[in-house]
């Protein structure tokens, strides 16, 4: 890459994102980063990803933004949802952009969400009049809420509606006349856009709004065939660039000029001098375009929504969530073939993206039971319970409850409690961040003793308790790192177990304890005073060492404020 990177430290103040190439930050690599600090123009993160009170991801990200440009890339506004934006998604949002004072903030011409159920994936919307004074009203309420200009990023489709009346050039277009809204470019979804529906890439991005162009993306695509056996390509974010797509770009920037330039890898992630040579690509080439730029628009008048497509959007999302084979009315393809096929590349990316996002969360219970029966059982709790929040840290949270009542896995007792122990794993890994008092602080606090049996305790945001009547910790610990098959076979999985799970030093930790000591820190997470938690740890476990069991807690960094006569002690901010 050309330029330093000291060159491109950001200041109070937010400016454009640099004419370089960038890279989407993902947790494989940023470990990597911050040893090497790299040279790349720019980073992007998925806005969702990072709405969690703490951990590792805040931890990582506020070391990178001090060195690096930011953008941040919003996949669960439901801009193009026919129901009122989400308030609360919004706030948190909101909350975000303040924290990290981005760059660069853009969201998707789609909808993901409807009837208070998120979908998961980035869906399509019919391009009429109706549909653009909803897609207007909700970027005009997220430009006001969150103060500053957003990018749209013109989208990847598969299936058309037989109800639009502008071409989606056109339609994007109005939005950002009428919105002042800029617009974030994917090459690569106008190559995969033009191929699936028989149209011309080169002169889709001559029809764009070019000027208003504030970023672009470019990234891989899987090759599929529709029913008639024509090209179907799948926007995957699971390849490299094509060279289809190289040559595309080429030819966008000499409209546009130089502009910022985003490699998208979210599948397959490969190694992140992989990810860097095709930014280096893609700022070779920025370098070599003219900075003269062009703009060409044209505005057709469009007619009023069909009072058809009223409830368009509740049939799409049921038959995405339990169709089966069903379809929506009122789907098309530009060949005249059957757009079921065209329309199972929604089905399977809302499905399947839902399972694979249980899979990463509860990877265990997926070991235990095989990758047949897992994705069949996640299945089943995706269409019962699927997410209500584009945050997908958040889901997930019922999948224990569901196994404990799930009739196939009655075989494995345990297995609810392998998948709340799993849970507690990943709460802890996103906690919010907290001072702890130190052991002198604690025994300044508690020296009367007096107060010892009154005494409350906040204690630290991750941590958690589990009690199994099996052998859950020894099973999880089987299926970390170097285990071994015969450290799982030596387990007697009905021995009782217990579990803290707490995070320090950015990494989580599963601790094994005596069943005393879950029942005290559960007395104290509840909000009991100490002698009252004591009591009941000891009535449970009459030999366990309370005071071994409170040194335990202080060593662990678990307390971060005492309550004593009424007056909560904490480390000042």
């Amino acid at each position: 890459m050309t330029a330093s990177i000291n060159t491109l430290r950001v200041g109070a103040a937010a400016r454009a994102l640099p004419a370089r190439g960038g890279v989407g930050l993902k947790p494989e690599h940023v470990r990597d980063i911050v040893d090497i600090w790299p040279d790349v123009g720019f980073f992007e993160v998925h806005a969702e990803n990072y709405m969690v009170a703490g951990g590792p991801f805040h931890h990582f990200l506020t070391r990178i933004r001090e060195r690096y440009p930011l953008s941040i890339h919003g996949v669960g506004l439901s801009i193009g949802g026919e129901a009122p934006l989400d308030e609360a998604h919004l706030d948190r949002l909101a909350e975000l952009l303040d924290r990290y004072q981005p760059e660069s903030f853009s969201e998707h011409l789609a909808w993901s969400s409807h009837g208070g159920v998120f979908l998961n994936d980035l869906l399509p919307v019919p391009y009429h009049r109706a549909t653009l004074d909803r897609v207007c009203a909700h970027i005009d309420r997220v430009q006001s809420r969150l103060k500053r200009q957003m990018l749209l990023e013109n989208p990847a489709t598969y299936v058309e509606f037989d109800s639009s009346t502008m071409s989606e050039t056109d339609f994007i277009g109005e939005v950002l006349r009428r919105t002042d809204c800029g617009l974030l470019l994917d090459v690569n979804n106008v190559h995969v856009s033009c191929t699936n529906h028989g149209r011309d890439p080169y002169a889709a991005i001559r029809a764009l709004p070019l000027d208003r162009v504030g970023e672009i993306h470019l990234a891989g695509f899987a090759q599929d065939v529709d029913a008639a056996g024509d090209p179907l390509l799948i926007d995957s974010h699971g390849a490299p660039v094509a060279q289809e797509v190289w040559e595309l770009y080429r030819y966008a920037l000499a409209w546009t000029g130089p502009m910022a330039t985003l490699i998208e890898r979210d599948n397959d992630i490969p190694a992140f001098d992989v990810l860097l040579a095709e930014a280096e690509t893609a700022e070779r080439i920025i370098l070599a375009q003219t900075t003269e730029q062009t703009a060409r628009r044209a505005i057709r008048q469009s007619a009023a929504r069909p009072a058809s497509a009223q409830d368009a959007q509740s049939a799409f999302s049921d038959a995405l969530l339990y169709g089966k084979n069903a379809l929506p009315a009122g789907l098309v393809a530009w060949n005249g073939s059957d757009p079921g096929r065209r329309f199972a590349v929604y089905r399977n990316n809302v499905v399947v993206s839902l399972i694979d996002a249980l899979a990463e969360t509860y990877p265990v219970v997926r070991e235990l039971v095989g990758e047949e029966f897992f994705r069949a059982m996640a299945r089943s709790f995706t269409r019962l319970h699927p997410p209500t929040s584009p945050v997908m840290a958040d889901y997930g949270n019922g999948f224990a409850d569901f196994i404990a009542g799930f009739t196939p896995a009655a075989t494995l007792p345990y297995l609810a409690d392998i998948a709340r122990l799993e849970w507690l794993y990943v709460r802890a890994y996103h906690a919010a961040d907290a001072d702890t008092l130190s052991p002198e602080d604690i025994g300044g606090l508690l020296a009367d003793e007096a107060a010892l049996p009154v005494a409350r305790f906040d204690l630290h945001p991750s941590l958690g308790v589990l009690r199994s009547r099996y052998a859950v910790v020894s099973l999880w610990a089987a299926h970390q790192g170097d285990a071994r098959a015969d450290d799982l076979a030596a387990i007697d999985v009905g021995r009782q177990e217990s579990a803290v799970v707490i995070r320090r030093d950015q990494e989580v930790q599963v601790v094994r304890i005596r069943p005393g000591v879950a029942v005290l820190v559960d007395c104290l997470l509840r909000g009991e005073p100490l002698g009252a938690a004591a009591e009941s740890a000891l009535a449970d476990d009459p030999e366990l060492d309370l005071a071994d069991t409170f040194g335990f807690l202080i060593r662990n960094g678990t307390i971060t404020a005492i309550h004593r006569q009424g007056v909560r002690h904490a480390i000042a901010a």
